[in-house]
């Protein structure tokens, strides 16, 4: 049967059609935000409005942007299908989702696989409350397993009943000033160990430079690789590494920097920038070189560029608030900001299905702890094909 095609009205008279995008018919009155909002679903790619409005708004991530869509299509082969408010021709609410098809979990809608934080963006909450409600809709009649969103935001489930909170986690956000050096100044006396760790790198000639080609690139990703096999974690593709670093470097967001030592990479970051923070999405480092303390050097520099770059928080990603990774980043002055993951599971109120989830649950633990066994020996290549499999298909 030939998808339906979806005509979706973008300034200047022009018409996509996107027939991958599932049939979504809104029906009256149950999906009609304030002022007469409706719901529309479209490819973020295709519609210009919707770039627009998410640099409009002041609560938008740089994971709202439309690029994503087409950076997580061509890495993993997920389908676009972001839910927007509609009002008098102009766009006033986004939710960027993808859909993908898995060997086990089957059809699933996400918002977003694999990348941050992207809330429901609208300028009232009766406009969130209807993209929340539009998304758990989808998710019904495209006949999805699940929807899943991963937010900021506490309150989701009180705007839609449908949603529950299946995980909490934690991001280090770090206040960085205007001046660096009075920051750094201030490391002496509330973080010693920090500022002693900061002499020591540069002691030991730890130098930072901007990646600036496809070779450093690969010789970070290498790295990266290596790091996540090192955590009995699965690595993101190369695909997404590529595509991530050209559209965001078009727009003067993205950053890579390498610390090198003795003409050697020691490790390395994958920064982004949006409305003042400066984000780390991707951090490596070479097991034989931590005690020159090259992610202090990165972490600086860093920190750096993005004061001189008006940037006033450092967002240094997710880590257990009491482990050492989440040791580490309160040294730079992070500070736990919680992070929930939201899950609609269509007929999830079911004992067949509450079964199914605690199998899963044990099957997961199961898995995990194998993995630690006989990660750490596998060979690059096959974490990261692994990796690629994981991400795509389950």
């Amino acid at each position: 049967m030939t998808p339906p095609v979806i005509p979706v009205d973008a300034p200047g008279g022009e018409h996509v059609a996107a027939r991958w995008l599932p049939r979504f018919a809104v029906r009256p009155g149950s999906r009609v935000a304030t002022g007469g909002s409706q719901i529309i679903v479209l490819d973020p790619l295709a519609d210009r409005r919707w770039d627009e409005f998410v640099c409009s708004h002041p609560s938008s991530s740089i994971y709202h942007l439309a690029d994503w869509s087409a950076i997580l299509r061509s890495a993993y082969g997920f389908t676009p299908c972001g839910v927007a408010l509609e009002s008098d021709g102009r766009i006033v609410g986004v939710l960027p989702m993808m859909s993908s098809l898995g060997v086990v979990t089957r059809r699933r809608l996400r918002a977003l696989p694999a990348v941050g934080s992207v809330d429901p963006l609208a300028n009232t909450a009766e406009g969130r409350r209807a993209l929340l409600s539009a998304a758990c809709d989808l998710a019904l009649e495209s006949g999805a397993r699940s929807f899943t969103l991963t937010a900021r935001s506490a309150d989701l489930e009180g705007l839609e009943p449908r949603l529950a909170v299946g995980r909490r986690f934690a991001t280090f956000i770090a206040p960085l000033g205007d001046d660096p050096e009075r920051l750094r100044a201030g490391w002496k006396k509330s973080a010693n160990n920090l500022w002693r760790g900061l002499r020591k790198s540069e002691q030991a000639g730890v130098t930072v430079r901007e990646g600036s080609s496809e070779r450093d690139l690969r010789r970070f990703y290498a790295m990266y690789c290596a790091t996540m096999r090192h955590h009995r974690s699965l690595p993101r593709s190369y695909r997404m590494f590529s595509h991530t670093r050209r559209a965001l470097s078009e727009k003067g967001l993205y950053r890579l920097l390498l610390a090198e030592h003795d003409g050697a990479v020691v490790a390395g970051g994958v920064f982004c920038t949006w409305q003042g923070t400066v984000d780390l999405m991707f951090n490596a480092s070479s097991q034989a070189h931590l005690a020159l303390r090259p992610n202090h050097a990165i972490y600086w520099n860093a920190i750096c560029w993005a004061i001189e770059n008006g940037c006033r928080h450092y967002n240094m990603g997710e880590a257990p608030v009491d482990g050492s990774l989440g040791r580490f980043k309160a040294q730079w002055g992070g500070e736990p900001a919680a992070r929930f993951r939201y899950e609609f599971t269509p007929g999830g109120s079911s004992n067949a299905a509450q079964a199914l989830r605690r199998t899963s649950n044990q099957l997961e633990a199961r898995r995990e702890s194998t993995l630690s066994r006989v990660w750490g020996r596998t060979p690059l290549p096959a974490t990261r094909a692994a990796g690629q499999l994981v991400y795509r298909f389950f």
